[in-house]
């Protein structure tokens, strides 16, 4: 489970509504 910080998305300029792509041990995860 990847687990993101409401407020420091916001800070990045990213909403919740946005694709992110966080890079896991297992590889990036597009979501």
């Amino acid at each position: 489970m990847v687990e993101i910080k409401i407020k420091d998305a916001e800070e990045r300029g990213i909403g919740s509504g946005d694709l992110v792509r966080v890079t896991t041990p297992r590889g990036s995860v597009p979501f």
